[in-house]
């Protein structure tokens, strides 16, 4: 299955948490982020804008807990949204 793998999953989820990771979760992040769905990165890819500035896009957190309380509240968003 390969990288269709990642579009399945980020299109299976209402927020993902990205942890360290290599060219596989960057992949998933893009797909994400694309899609307009919110990442929340842990010791993860922290991309730059063309201009150099950090991309705020990934809403970086320090714990595994924090992860899962910030996944959940995302989720939750979205699903008040939708």
């Amino acid at each position: 299955m390969g990288y269709a793998r990642n579009i399945i999953i980020v299109r299976t989820a209402d927020a993902i948490i990205a942890v360290d990771g290599e060219y596989g979760t960057l992949s998933e992040i893009s797909h994400e982020l694309g899609f307009g769905f919110p990442v929340i990165g842990l010791k993860t890819w922290n991309p730059q804008l063309g201009d150099g500035t950090v991309d705020a896009s990934i809403l970086v957190c320090g714990t595994p807990h924090e992860a899962v309380a910030m996944a959940a509240a995302e989720a939750d968003k979205r699903a008040s949204i939708l």
